[in-house]
């Protein structure tokens, strides 16, 4: 399985924030300037969110420093988002929204059990297949549009409403709105796109231990770890190993070079604060030290006499960003191979996440 994995963080001019800050705002009508009440605001991919009062109004308080997507929707309005950097100052937003335009897609007519076939599809893709996605579920099926291309063979997903779905796992309901999803059997590619809320789920005290516990099991060895132990240069304390990969054309061994990579060959600063780039050729072999792969991945090249541990393989067509939170953004995505392409919605975390919280 081969994995892109973007969660719609494009990267528009920041708003600069106050450390635990707080964001105030009002929504409007953009054609009369009425408040707009009831309205999602969130920061994506955090726990950060509410709804503007009958007045239009809204607060976000004790926001953690770092970049996040400031999302703002209602059905049958245009969705609004903008980056925001959490740093030094607290600000307050104007909100104007325009009545959304209806897109005219294609009619596919599908029947009941063609969609229960790709719904199924859609699921193990999405969510996946792992213990914690077997205490997944979705409370609001029915706002799952699924289109299956079969000359590409190819399922695509999106809705216009919250996709709701409780991970009794990890102790979250996930509020989603989902862009676009895509699965091909013919590159055995998963991507999908979109802007996500993290709600906490009421639990008794034996139970949030236990979710404390699942939570810190997905966070080690994940991306964000790996992103955040990198620009922290703490790569080697946290059980990272960075070594390069080239895959070799009508070869059937690729070439792994075991020396640890420099990291300042890959990582680099940018003009922002809190932003870094990460740039290199052939591809990055990534090895997590601390827990062992119990999966084969066909597309991954492992030596004979190297340790089963967890290893993933990043490639990119040009260099890619992330913030502090160890979250990747814009429109250029690295594609993971191996481990962390198998991380489906069921082991993700919110970008607020820290071990021990």
């Amino acid at each position: 399985m081969r994995f892109s994995w973007l969660i719609c963080l494009f990267f528009f001019p920041a708003i600069t924030l106050a450390q635990n800050g707080i964001i105030t705002g009002k929504v409007t009508r953009a054609d009369n300037k009425v408040p707009l009440s009831l309205v999602n605001v969130f920061l994506s991919n955090t726990t950060f969110g509410t709804s503007t009062a009958s007045d239009g109004t809204f607060t976000l308080s004790h926001l953690k420093p770092g970049q996040y997507t400031l999302v703002v929707s209602i059905i049958g309005y245009e969705e609004y988002s903008t980056t925001v950097s959490v740093a030094q100052e607290p600000i307050n937003l104007n909100i104007q929204l325009s009545s959304k335009v209806t897109e005219l897609r294609e009619v596919i007519i599908t029947t009941p059990a063609n969609w229960k076939k790709n719904y199924d599809q859609f699921v193990k893709e999405f969510i996946g297949i792992d213990e914690n996605a077997k205490q997944c579920h979705v409370l609001n099926p029915q706002v799952v549009n699924l289109d299956y291309h079969r000359a590409q063979q190819e399922l695509e997903a999106y809705t216009d409403d919250f996709l709701l779905i409780d991970n009794l796992a990890l102790g979250y309901r996930i509020k989603f709105l989902l862009k676009k999803f895509t699965n091909s059997k013919l590159t055995d590619i998963t991507g999908y796109s979109g802007q996500r809320l993290f709600q906490e789920l009421p639990g008794s005290k034996k139970q949030v231990r236990k979710w404390k516990k699942k939570r810190e099991e997905a966070y080690y060895g994940s991306p964000m770890h790996f992103y955040r132990s990198l620009y922290t240069n703490k790569l080697d304390s946290d059980g990272f190993v960075i070594m390069k990969l080239s895959r070799l054309l009508n070869s059937n061994h690729d070439h792994l070079d075991r020396n640890p990579v420099p990291l300042n060959t890959i990582l680099f600063k940018t003009n922002k604060d809190g932003i870094y780039a990460v740039n290199f050729t052939d591809c990055l072999y990534v090895i997590y030290t601390k827990k062992h792969e119990e999966m084969n991945f066909k597309y991954v090249y492992r030596p004979l006499d190297m340790e089963n541990f967890e290893t993933s393989v990043i490639s990119i067509t040009k260099p890619y960003f992330f913030d502090t939170n160890g979250v990747v953004f814009g429109e250029s995505t690295p594609l993971y191979d191996g481990t962390w392409s198998k991380s489906k919605l069921s082991d993700l975390l919110p970008v607020d996440y820290t071990p021990g919280d």
